[in-house]
């Protein structure tokens, strides 16, 4: 990894996973501490230090957990990957050249068909 002295390797790929272009790497967590925490004073003197858990079920209380344990906040997967670095300006990068490409053939058809209609021939005055 570049900028790490931590080397891996790529053991496969995931399929249907919303990140668009970002880089993600699913590593065990012991290998992600070395690459988080890698500058001297990072891991705040924390033992084990994590920045996320990612909990799945359907009776989950975000404010119950928020009250549970101060300090944390508790979002959505959704409100998780917008807050991907870079995530949400790239999906809107990639809608805007979308809705484009969608528009372009009906606006240069409407063009087109404008422009053909104000053409009128030129008479010889005969």
């Amino acid at each position: 990894m570049d900028g790490s002295p931590v080397t891996l390797t790529i053991a496969g790929f995931v399929e249907d996973q919303p990140y668009n272009h970002v880089t993600s790497v699913f590593v065990p967590i012991e290998t992600w501490r070395k690459l988080a925490f890698a500058s001297p004073g990072s891991d705040k003197g924390l033992k084990n230090p994590v920045n996320a858990i990612m909990l799945q079920g359907k009776a989950i209380d975000p404010k119950f957990i928020n009250e549970q344990l101060p300090g944390t906040e508790t979002v959505t997967r959704a409100a998780a990957v917008q807050g991907i670095p870079g995530y949400k300006e790239e999906s809107g990068t990639i809608l805007m050249s979308l809705g484009f490409c969608l528009s372009f053939p009906h606006s240069s058809s409407a063009c087109f068909s404008t422009f053909s209609r104000c053409k009128s021939p030129i008479s010889s005055g005969s």
